[in-house]
């Protein structure tokens, strides 16, 4: 395994070119966020989101399913999470097909800045970087089947991230069942189960977060601009680069991308971290225990890399 992860590999575009089965023409160029789920493609940009469907047999016929600017979008629990900026945290249910939806049925969560948008089980957290941390958008318990036709899910309120974190300042993000925050100090880190809130409670901050931890490290908040976790970590990006902590406690900067996503909820890349530049894709992949979770946190050991030129 340590060899393994010594190893860079590096694959051209000639080759990439030769192993294309599909391609077709983005709806949005430039885009600001790329999602998948339930084999669909959601894409999103300043004339909205648009939807493509997945398969053995690709399809991007995309279509526009939502009209409001989208800075970022996050889905789970059958539900598009939305990140509009000035104009709010948006939601909108999905349909498998897009010939399923009915008008626009999207709700605006909250009025809100969001820059950025995470699920924290069947919660939903907006980042923002404007000075007040960002919020949490709780709802009642839904049902455990995520296919079922109605998951009674409702809204409850807005917590503002304050109220989770005793921070003046900084960056709140979720990652599968942790609420994050990065401040200037370091990282704080809560385990967030509502499943354990309690009717009548309203959000249940008491009863929803069942573990705190804290790290430190200075200097997280001089020009964050967005930030993001998985089991291998946590990934800030600042104005001039990309940092990586490791949560064997090390650290890595890396130059300043044009895009870069990791994958919290996915089932293949959960130890992927993928950053784009101007001419070629890095790929880092964390293979030392990736596969833990819960108390003992994200996985350490040092990542393979795989450069598409």
């Amino acid at each position: 395994m340590s060899e393994l992860t010594k190893t860079r590999r590096s694959v051209t575009h000639d080759a990439l070119r030769k192993s294309l089965s599909k391609s077709a023409a983005s709806p949005l160029y430039p885009h600001s966020d790329v999602e998948t789920y339930a084999n669909n493609v959601f894409m999103s940009g300043p004339e909205g989101v648009y939807q493509g469907a997945l398969g053995t047999k690709v399809d991007y016929d995309f279509a526009r399913v939502l009209d409001a600017p989208a800075l970022r979008v996050a889905a789970s629990y059958r539900r598009l999470a939305v990140a509009a900026g000035s104009e709010g945290l948006l939601e909108k249910p999905l349909a498998t097909r897009r010939r399923d939806y009915e008008g626009d049925d999207s709700r605006l969560l909250s009025e809100r800045y969001a820059q950025s948008c995470s699920w924290a089980r069947f919660d939903v957290v907006a980042s923002s970087h404007r000075g007040d941390l960002g919020y949490l958008v709780a709802f009642t318990k839904p049902e455990r089947d995520r296919t079922a036709p109605d998951e009674g899910r409702d809204l409850i309120g807005v917590v503002n991230a304050r109220a989770l974190f005793d921070r003046p300042r900084g960056y709140m993000f979720a990652a599968g069942d942790q609420l994050i925050l990065v401040h200037e100090s370091g990282v704080d880190l809560e385990s967030w189960n509502p499943f354990r809130r309690r009717e009548g409670y309203g959000a249940d901050v008491e009863r929803s977060v069942v573990g705190r931890r804290t790290f430190s490290r200075k200097g997280f908040t001089q020009g964050v601009l967005d930030a993001g976790g998985s089991v291998f970590g946590i990934v800030v990006e600042h104005d001039n680069d990309l940092e990586v902590l490791a949560s064997d406690g090390t650290s890595k900067r890396l130059p300043e991308p044009v895009n870069w996503r990791c994958f919290p909820r996915s089932a293949r890349y959960v130890n992927h971290l993928h950053v784009t530049y101007d001419d070629h894709v890095r790929i880092y992949a964390y293979v030392h225990d990736y596969f833990l979770r819960g108390e003992r946190g994200p996985a350490t050991g040092k990542p393979k890399q795989v450069v598409l030129a």
